[in-house]
């Protein structure tokens, strides 16, 4: 920022100033403060628009401008190959006292950016998609009504700490066996409107993962599903994978590795560009015909191949999607 601008009171919008207008902290600056830093920890402002403000966002904008040059935010860039990337905010070293000090919150569970190492470009992005689908689901059950969140959303740092571990067999070697962690990238219910719960684990893909890493991670939900310990820590629950891609066309090949791996309808797949548009959320579409599952889109055939008979996941495509609110069972008569 220009010193001239810094006379003239402008807000800087890629520095500090060094003496910022005083500022009154409102109530939704708490909210805004508490949800980036003890549940979110990254937030775009397009996300917390949608969370916390209504009408226009330059509303929204100059809101957060304020609490950055005050020094409760801190602010990242979005990676760009050219220009400037969109800004990323995080909680600051003051809104973290606040947090700690005002709303008495145990200042362990409060994430601000000096507290941790910076995220790789990769990291950020995808916690941002996660955010995304997170901020989506929580407007699209308010905003249609047919299902809220039960309990708290489930983190993966929270699920890593539980060290969950289960033993599948090698794919191409059913004698030796690999040890695959259960690290989601969130866990959370939903209860409908005739008061079934259904639970769910979120498994965001960006597409870097190999198809026989993938293959391995859903023999090793389902392993887990029938295992002591997930009954031990989610009861008796039942849950569902969400994937969501980053293409249809990584989506398909996903759910045909799936369905090669055995898995017919845990897994439910879908793709950003259901729920997305022009970078814009379309939070109720979350809740629309936008889910596939393998048993709808692959069958498995017996093929010989290297000397042996092996299953193959091959078309079948009934053009069938689904709506979460399908698990809700039959509607009533």
């Amino acid at each position: 920022m220009s010193g001239s601008d810094e006379k003239k009171g402008r807000l800087a919008r890629y520095e500090r100033m060094k003496r910022p207008p005083p500022m009154m902290i409102q109530s939704r600056d708490i909210e805004i403060l508490k949800a980036i830093g003890c549940e979110y920890r990254y937030l775009t402002a397009r996300q917390i628009h949608l969370l916390f403000f209504g009408g226009s966002m330059s509303q929204t904008r100059l809101r957060l401008t304020k609490l950055y040059h005050s020094r409760y935010l801190d602010r990242v860039h979005r990676p760009v190959v050219k220009g400037s990337g969109e800004a990323v905010y995080c909680l600051d070293r003051k809104g973290a006292n606040i947090l700690a000090g005002e709303l008495n919150i145990d200042r362990g569970r409060i994430f601000w950016r000096g507290k941790k190492k910076a995220l790789s470009h990769d990291s950020l992005e995808h916690a941002l998609k996660v955010n995304d689908f997170r901020v989506a689901l929580s407007i699209a059950c308010e905003r249609t009504g047919t299902a809220r969140l039960v309990g708290e959303w489930v983190g993966e740092q929270v699920l890593r700490d539980l060290r969950q571990k289960v033993r599948v067999p090698y794919p191409s070697d059913p004698d030796r066996y690999i040890e695959c962690p259960i690290v989601a990238d969130g866990c959370f219910g939903l209860e409908f409107e005739n008061s079934l719960q259904q639970f769910f684990m979120l498994e965001m893909d960006l597409g870097t993962e190999s198809n026989t890493r993938f293959a391995l991670k859903v023999r090793a939900y389902k392993e887990y599903l029938g295992s002591e310990n997930y009954r031990e820590i989610f009861g008796e629950r039942a849950f569902k994978v969400l994937v969501v891609t980053a293409s249809p066309r990584r989506m398909e090949n996903l759910m045909k590795t799936a369905r090669k791996a055995g898995d017919r309808s845990t897994f439910w797949f879908t793709d950003f560009s259901k729920y997305t548009q022009d970078g814009e959320l379309l939070p109720e579409q979350l809740m629309a015909e936008i889910w596939r599952v393998p048993a709808d889109w692959f069958a498995l055939e017996e093929d010989w191949h290297g000397g042996r008979y092996v299953q193959i996941a091959q078309p079948k495509d009934t053009g069938r999607c689904r709506s979460l609110l399908e698990l809700a069972g039959p509607a009533p008569a």
